[in-house]
């Protein structure tokens, strides 16, 4: 008698166990009839089902008829040996939608004869909403990450493209010039440099990225070099740039193309000719990106660098420049003559 207390007494806490889990958990027999079930499967179900459940009853009959066919096929699966895992959105008697993950696990007597299912449904309605949220909000960083790249571009590029036209001005290329105009030039550099460090340091917000110069040994020295080629689609940096480099290193053929394809041809033809290419980055139709990837392929030419030439003070780019074992400096426009020394 006591021993039977004991199993009674035993049943019963298992049973408390079991109706404090938030899992619904039923118990059903091979003809689908439900056996048992939880405080969980009786509050949860009874939503979903619209109808109190009862110890007896086939479940698959008030089911929504679009997962009734589908569930019973799940159920003879595991009445087979199968242990069956799967997702479901359900709606309850508000027309609310709940998610489930169900698995459904064969029981065995002693013999190992299915005799059985036990079906246990969890809750993931909080979790499939917070990947939804999770994956809006990963969508708009993406979004952000556009919209301050596309901002970065603008302020790199175009705007300091024409800024960095004013930071060359008369007054740092001639000394022909009287003390009043050299005062005014010296302003209006004064202004534009200004400008050009805050271009610079809205960049700096936005990326932290950068350029890691190559070990100038690896190459000949600019003052070894047969030609220098200068690659750029604005004329006007081409003029400038002509005359700063021909002032700093006097005799050096300097070449200029305002297209990569050009640029290229003139590389294929004279695979054997030792040079400096000083390349711009925003061209239109092929960019500087499109050449240094043609440019990289051609197995023939000498090893000759590549400074990027750009108005470009966009740290990324300056990363991403590394990739291209050719590329032995970034400078940013306009050129100088200490920069140019620096190849020396």
């Amino acid at each position: 008698m006591n021993e039977l207390k004991k199993i009674i007494e035993s049943e019963k806490k298992l049973i408390t166990i079991f109706d404090a889990l938030e899992d619904a958990i039923i118990l059903f027999d091979e003809g689908n009839r439900i056996q048992w079930y939880n405080k969980t499967a009786e509050n949860r179900l009874s939503s979903v089902l619209k109808k109190p459940l009862e110890k007896g009853m086939k479940l698959q009959e008030f089911l929504p008829e679009n997962v009734r066919v589908a569930f019973y096929e799940d159920f003879k699966k595991s009445l087979n040996g199968d242990v069956i895992k799967f997702e479901r959105i359900m709606l309850n008697e508000d027309e609310k939608k709940f998610s489930f993950f169900v698995t459904m696990h064969p029981i065995y007597d002693e013999n190992k004869n299915v005799i059985g299912v036990l079906f246990i449904s969890k809750d993931i309605t909080e979790y499939k909403l917070a990947e939804l949220e999770k994956d809006k909000i990963a969508k708009e960083i993406v979004e952000r990450s556009k919209e301050m790249e596309q901002f970065s571009f603008i302020t790199s590029h175009e705007l300091r493209h024409e800024f960095s036209k004013m930071l060359i001005n008369d007054a740092k290329l001639s000394d022909n010039l009287n003390d009043e105009l050299k005062d005014f030039f010296v302003e209006i550099d004064i202004a534009a440099t200004n400008i050009n460090n805050v271009i610079a340091e809205l960049n700096k917000k936005i990326n932290t990225l950068q350029f890691q110069q190559k070990s100038s040994s690896q190459f000949p020295p600019i003052t070894s070099v047969e030609e220098i080629c200068l690659l750029d689609d604005d004329a006007l940096f081409n003029r400038l740039n002509e005359r700063i480099i021909s002032n700093t290193y006097p005799g050096i053929p300097i070449m200029i193309f305002e297209n990569a394809d050009s640029a290229l041809e003139h590389v294929r033809a004279n695979p054997s000719v030792s040079r400096y290419i000083f390349l711009d980055l925003n061209m239109q139709n092929k960019s500087g990106w499109d050449f240094l990837d043609e440019y990289s392929n051609i197995e023939s030419k000498k090893d000759s660098p590549v400074i990027i030439l750009s108005s470009s003070i966009d740290p990324v780019e300056q990363k991403r420049s590394e990739g291209y074992k050719e590329v032995l400096n970034f400078f940013t426009k306009p050129l100088y003559k200490n920069l140019l020394e620096l190849l020396r």
